[in-house]
């Protein structure tokens, strides 16, 4: 199931198409809030990002899953993602940024484990 979320994302400079300024050197990160949690709990993902033209967010999450959010030409960009766990279990939680360079795609991911107990 894929659904379209968004609580709290910040982007900055989404119209860096039109800038004459360098291209960021394209990178991300990733960060929950914890890693250990019990069925139910809220869990935040923080993912930051830059490159020249971000154009995506992606997070999937181990029980099916899929948050995403379109951030449209940015330098840079910050979301928080929300996610609860219903079961017990480890669920990896994967992150990916979509960056676009004249006709190319390129993406960096980073996963992490997170046990709900």
């Amino acid at each position: 199931m894929l659904r379209t979320l968004l609580l709290f994302v910040f982007a900055v400079g989404l119209v860096s198409c039109l800038s004459t300024s360098e291209p960021l050197p394209f990178a991300m990160s990733m960060q929950v809030s914890k890693t250990t949690a019990a069925p139910g709990d809220t869990i935040l993902i923080l993912v930051n990002s830059q490159g020249s033209n971000i154009i995506n967010m992606v997070v999937t999450y181990d029980d099916g899953d899929t948050t995403q959010f379109a951030v449209g030409g940015a330098r840079s960009a910050q979301g928080i993602f929300p996610h609860a766990f219903a079961t017990a279990g480890t669920f990896r939680i994967r992150a990916k940024v979509t960056n676009a360079i004249a006709d190319q795609l390129e993406n960096k991911t980073d996963s992490i484990d997170v046990h709900v107990q």
